[in-house]
């Protein structure tokens, strides 16, 4: 083996080199790695490299090898994340507007690192965060880091909480109260962070309660305990916005949809496979669903047109009659 002074390095060389420099198209000989590790002062012999690339398959990362034209080449088979994964994550990245276009960079050239070099150049060309309509300062994502050391730590948080007045001004809610929550969760729907938590107010049925993470200001870690009764199990996680529209609060009901087949596909798009649809008529399909019944629910309910509507309960379909005769004074 060839010695030098950076000689305890070469099997992490070794792998970044591999996870660097060959991906499925691209491939380096034995040679080759000799050449790369000398650059970086280490020092290797063939037989060495044959040893070291078994231990770093032994370890997980999965070298292969195929023979062409009288040279055996190596690359790495499978990495953390392929191409098409990371893109589809920098696609995310980009069009959130409250990540900051610094922070989005910032964060799509760690991402390129988990590629190879060639991938990575590839992977550049489509990327374009200039120009798109992006968060001015970097709260939310201070703010998340905030709510995920809480949750680990199973502790709750406090903060205030702000809208925005007819100037544009935040002006804090309820006199700058302080909110004390139990964290469960953060929420993306329609590319707004929510935080899910649980308030203990005695004064309020509906303790569970959704805040815009980029309203939150002076937020703290405390040393008080979460509150269990508000911690939502992962399981139910993943039904969670099925039930809530924009994450607006409200009374959770099931609530009987009657809708034309050319919906069929934006009711299973919005509360999942899972429901049952049955067949009316030639015209009209039924299904049940429990939801959270919010002016937000009526809306995306107003926004598919006539060719749905509310059957029961009683109560829900009269209160939709009414905010649509509101609607209608308006243009009157």
């Amino acid at each position: 083996m060839g010695k030098s002074e950076n000689q305890k390095s070469k099997l992490i060389r070794l792998a970044y080199i591999f996870l660097e420099n060959t991906d499925d198209r691209h491939a380096v000989t034995i040679k080759e790695l000799i050449e790369m590790l000398k650059y970086y002062e280490i020092g290797a012999q063939r037989k060495s490299l044959y040893d070291d690339i078994r231990i770093l398959n032994e370890l997980g990362l999965k070298i292969v090898s195929y023979k062409s034209g009288g040279n055996t080449y190596y690359h790495v088979e499978k990495k953390l994340f392929d191409i098409a994964e990371i893109e589809i994550i920098c696609d995310e990245i980009q069009s959130s507007k409250f990540i900051t276009e610094d922070k989005s960079k910032e964060i799509i050239e760690k991402l390129k690192k988990l590629v190879s070099k060639y991938e990575a150049k590839n992977l550049q060309r489509q990327i374009h965060v200039e120009g798109r309509i992006k968060s001015m300062d970097d709260s939310v994502h201070k703010n998340i880091k905030i709510i995920c050391e809480a949750i680990w730590k199973n502790k709750q948080i406090e903060f205030r909480y702000f809208e925005w007045d007819a100037n544009k001004n935040p002006k804090l809610k309820h006199n700058g109260k302080i909110y004390k929550i139990s964290p469960s969760h953060v929420h993306i729907d329609n590319q707004n962070y929510y935080l899910v938590g649980y308030e203990d107010v005695t004064d309020s049925e509906n303790k569970i309660k959704h805040f815009r993470i980029d309203k939150m200001v002076d937020l703290k870690l405390t040393d008080i305990n979460r509150r269990s009764e508000g911690i939502i199990l992962t399981k139910e996680i993943s039904t969670y916005s099925q039930k809530h529209f924009s994450m607006y609060g409200g009374n959770k009901k099931y609530v009987k949809l009657r809708f034309r087949e050319s919906l069929i596909n934006a009711i299973v798009d919005r509360f999942g496979r899972n429901i049952l649809i049955n067949k009316v008529d030639e015209e009209w399909y039924d299904t049940y669903v429990e939801v959270v019944v919010s002016r937000q629910f009526y809306g995306w309910i107003f926004g598919l047109g006539k060719d749905i509507k509310i059957v029961e309960p009683a109560d829900t379909v009269r209160e939709m009659g009414e905010i649509l005769d509101e609607i209608r004074k308006n243009y009157l």
